[in-house]
């Protein structure tokens, strides 16, 4: 569920502040959003975030690949670990995950 002051969780609301008809977080705001006004919570420090280590494109795979089956498994052997602060993870994560904050 999406409201004004919570992350985008499942689906999208006309009134988000980040998915709505008129988002007031975006790409361009994004770096001076107040993530503790935000979210209802202090941050978990007053830096910039370290830049994002992603994996190259053919390793990575999607949460809608991931329910589809194409990580090649059954569904009841699949383990998602979240790695986001545990702060992150308690206001949503997708169902099953486990909480493994580096």
């Amino acid at each position: 569920m999406c409201t004004e002051q919570r992350s985008c969780i499942a689906g999208r609301a006309d009134n988000c502040v980040a998915c709505g008809t008129s988002p007031t977080i975006t790409e361009g705001t994004l770096a001076g959003y107040d993530y503790a006004a935000f979210t209802g919570q202090a941050a978990a420090d007053d830096g910039a975030p370290p830049p994002l280590r992603l994996l190259p494109v053919d390793q990575r795979l999607t949460a809608q690949a991931l329910v589809d089956g194409a990580a090649g498994d059954a569904p009841e052997k699949r383990v998602v670990l979240d790695v986001r602060p545990a702060a992150q993870f308690a206001i949503g994560h997708l169902k099953g995950a486990k909480d493994a904050a580096l």
